[in-house]
């Protein structure tokens, strides 16, 4: 006897990515998180063809085996899988918030100055807020502020508030997407000023 398959709506009819993570996380689907991945990526319009399957498939492996490590530069490195794991968390098929707390805090708590880096990291970090804020936001009163927690989840040197995911630290990320946006090349820049509007 087959598994059933899982039943999901887009609330989204427009989004092409939908169709690509149902068929995905369907039991018997053939698709592996890397390729599904990599369908995504090449549904942006800003995709960079520099992505390689193990890049991505890095990300997967470091994130089941609980290299957070791996999984956080992977996620960082590259927007569209930033992207596809922020839909994750947001529908709930991910748990924890490390990494997109380390990405929001790499992007916006730290004093980036080399510029190809900057735009890169900012775009990731945008794209946790613009595709898993609800996610994240619903999680700042519910975050443990048990002490790993807190370690795993310390201030970057412009932030000078609590760790982990307070309402203040939201409000700084919030401001500093806003300031950064000046000095961001675009669609970065557009990025960073709708990820603030949205917060």
């Amino acid at each position: 006897m087959s598994e059933p398959a899982l039943q999901l709506k887009s609330i989204n009819e427009d989004d092409l990515c939908f169709p690509i993570l149902k068929e995905s996380l369907q039991p018997n689907s053939s698709r592996s998180p890397a390729e599904a991945a990599c369908l995504i990526n090449a549904l942006s319009p800003t995709n960079e063809k520099s992505h390689d399957r193990d890049h991505i498939e890095g990300f997967f492996t470091a994130e089941t085996c609980g290299n957070h490590l791996g999984a956080y530069e992977a996620a960082t490195g590259s927007d569209q899988v930033a992207r596809f794991t922020a839909r994750l968390l947001n529908v709930g098929l991910l748990g924890g918030t490390n990494i997109p707390i380390w990405a929001l805090r790499d992007a916006l708590e730290e004093d980036i100055s080399f510029e190809p880096a900057r735009d890169t990291i900012v775009a990731a970090a945008a794209e946790w807020i613009l595709h898993a804020r609800n996610a994240l936001f619903t999680r700042i009163s519910k975050e443990p502020a048990n002490p790993n927690t807190l370690r795993a989840t310390a201030q970057g040197p412009l932030y000078e508030g609590k760790a982990g995911l307070p309402l203040e630290r939201w409000t700084f990320w919030k401001r500093r997407f806003r300031e950064m946006s000046d000095d961001l090349k675009e669609p970065v820049k557009q990025a960073a000023i709708k990820a603030a509007e949205i917060m």
